[in-house]
């Protein structure tokens, strides 16, 4: 919940009191500003569903739904729920305007690059960074095998996304090392549209 908060006069002329971030839900934003958790993709999610639940598709060509993103990344299976989730509403004709306001880095930037195409942008300064999945694996070395095996996956699975939403250089860049960029470099490996 938002620290900020703010008054608004309801239709009694009583002040009544809003979070911010309720406020910007209202308007269909949805601000995408921590490490990607179960907990907070599931926040995100939820807050997504709750827009389509009150917005139709129609209303979303004139007024697209706004992921405002400034995030170091965090867990790929969470942030695979919550592209699946865009998808699943993009198929349906909604627009998903995602939006750099910070840094998108890791999997905040594959979520950058599921906007809807056309209004995936970034702030001037901001900064975009792709790479490799990291597994983090440990433990017994049965575990191991089987947690290679599924990271390989993975990286499988984010590389054909890469492509599909991006292009394929943009696997080749990330492959070894981070790979950062600036909103204009984003815009020639196609994980954004426009810088604003």
């Amino acid at each position: 919940m938002s620290q900020y908060q703010i008054l608004e006069t309801s239709s009694s002329s009583r002040m009544t009191t809003i979070d911010l971030d309720s406020k910007l839900l209202q308007e269909g934003i949805i601000e995408i500003n921590d490490e990607f958790t179960p907990e907070t993709v599931s926040d995100w999610r939820n807050a997504l569903l709750y827009l389509k639940s009150r917005l139709t598709p129609e209303e979303t060509k004139n007024k697209p739904i706004q992921l405002h993103i400034n995030s170091p990344g965090g867990e790929i299976t969470s942030m695979l729920g919550l592209i699946a989730t865009m998808r699943s509403m993009q198929e349906q004709g909604y627009i998903i305007s995602t939006i750099n306001v910070g840094m998108a880095a890791s999997a905040a930037c594959w979520t950058l690059m599921a906007g809807s195409p056309g209004y995936r942008k970034s702030l001037r300064y901001c900064r975009i960074m792709a790479h490799t999945l990291s597994s983090g694996t440990y433990g017994k070395i049965a575990d191991l095998v089987v947690d290679v095996k599924e990271s390989q996956n993975l990286q499988k699975l984010l590389d054909e996304l890469t492509i599909e939403m991006a292009c394929p250089e943009l696997v080749e860049k990330s492959k070894y090392l981070d790979f950062w960029m600036s909103p204009e470099e984003a815009i020639e490996y196609h994980v954004v549209d426009s810088v604003i």
